[in-house]
């Protein structure tokens, strides 16, 4: 396990463009694939003041997830379900 439930985690993701080559990148549908076990919990644009091109012309996004904890089930009373348990009247 990566990841305890309840672990967020901060991407920063560079999108697809046509310079795919040289910058790889993300949609948000492939983040969503890659994470699809993780809630998204938020998907910004990120600040490209300071990226050099071609950085800055691959629309850069903030991707926060989260892995949400196990579903709890109800337990089963004790002895049910055993091959070995018979009610008595």
């Amino acid at each position: 396990m990566l990841a305890n439930p309840g672990a967020t985690l901060l991407l920063l993701s560079f999108g697809p463009s046509r310079w795919r080559p040289l910058v790889e990148g993300a949609s948000q549908e492939e983040v969503e694939t890659a994470f699809s076990g993780w809630e998204m919990l938020a998907a910004e644009p990120a600040d490209t003041a300071g990226l050099g091109w071609p950085m800055s012309t691959t629309k850069p996004r903030w991707y926060r997830l989260r892995l949400p904890a196990p579903v709890q089930t109800a337990a089963q009373p004790a002895g049910l379900g055993c091959g070995w348990y018979r009610q008595t009247t």
